[in-house]
């Protein structure tokens, strides 16, 4: 099951979960659960009006970005090596950070 594959995850990694509030495929209150199970800190669970296949709104997708470079930047700072990420702008194109 994924819960057990979450409450194992190291708790010194970051964990972001999306889930659509009217998601008929896997409710979001599974994604609740997910998020409570995770031993870390560094996580964050975003809500979002809309189903399992909806576009994200921009400011989910800003949340998104907002976390991920958070999460890099407390890596940075504690001295550990990360992989630079790649963004994609809308129309998908990979943009350089």
């Amino acid at each position: 099951l994924i819960i057990n594959a979450v409450e194992k995850m190291d708790p010194s990694k970051s964990l972001l979960i999306l889930a659509g509030k009217d998601d008929s495929m896997i409710h979001y209150s599974h994604s609740e659960k997910l998020y409570q199970s995770f031993k870390g800190t560094d996580k964050r669970i975003i809500l979002f009006d809309g189903t399992h296949n909806s576009n994200r709104p921009e400011e989910v997708i800003d949340e998104c970005f907002e976390f991920i470079f958070s999460s890099i930047l407390k890596r940075k700072q504690n001295g550990e090596k990360v992989l630079k990420p790649l963004a994609y702008d809308s129309a998908c194109r990979v943009l350089k950070i």
